[in-house]
């Protein structure tokens, strides 16, 4: 793997302050410092990206299964507003994540990661979820926080359940439970009156409670992910 991180740079910086920028500059300074180290002397890191460029990034993508740990200041980096994670051997996030506050999106794919930080209900501003191909049977319910959260994707996880406390994502329109176990979905969805999507191919659900069937702007996709959604009759 010769390169690990992309970079999507902002028309304009976002750090006025000179004395903020002098902090953010050595916070970046750090973590890249640690990146550089976890990654191994072979991911070609240092070529591939100077700490100029991620002190004006807005989008950070994170790849390479030489990669097992994110290093703890990566919670300093407040100003990136999605961070994509592919690819990876990481098993566990840092709870640091969770100060994450100008984050946006959040994409974890193709990771063994077996829990998830609970600090993740701290991430006011995250509006876009997704999380794939991991280990992880269940979520935590502080998710239930991101009250701003429109997508959240949570397809080919070993997933056997949802917190009910995802009755309180009021924004919420588009979710995906695709190739999960979750065999029932918690009746507190149906106080989601802006859910207008639900995935469900490959689950084991057989049947939906009225509370979310009678939900005027949804509609399902239940047996395949190229067909149109159509009224959620489950």
């Amino acid at each position: 793997m010769k390169r690990i991180i992309s970079l999507i740079l902002p028309v304009a910086i976002l750090i006025t302050s000179s004395l903020a920028y002098a902090n953010y500059a050595q916070d970046v300074d750090n973590f890249v410092d640690r990146l550089e180290k976890v990654a191994g002397k072979d991911s070609g890191f240092s070529s591939a990206v100077t700490k100029s460029e991620i002190l004006h990034l807005n989008r950070l993508t994170i790849s390479g299964y030489s990669i097992k740990t994110l290093p703890y200041e990566i919670g300093k980096l407040t100003k990136l507003r999605e961070l994509h994670i592919h690819r990876t051997s990481i098993e566990k996030l840092p709870y640091e994540i969770g100060r994450m506050s100008g984050l946006e999106v959040l994409d974890v794919q193709d990771t063994p990661l077996t829990s998830f930080p609970y600090e993740i209900g701290d991430l006011k501003n995250l509006r876009e979820l997704y999380i794939a191909g991991t280990k992880l049977k269940s979520v935590p319910y502080e998710l239930g926080k991101l009250s701003n959260l429109i997508r959240l994707g949570l397809r080919n996880n070993p997933l056997e359940k949802l917190p009910y406390e995802f009755g309180n994502l009021s924004n919420l329109q588009w979710l995906d439970l695709s190739q999960t176990q979750i065999t029932a979905l918690p009746y507190e969805l149906g106080k989601l009156k802006n859910l207008r999507e639900v995935t469900l191919v490959g689950t084991p659900i057989k049947q939906l409670p009225s509370e979310i069937k009678d939900l005027p702007r949804l509609s399902c996709r239940t047996s395949d992910y190229k067909a149109p959604t159509m009224p959620c009759r489950l």
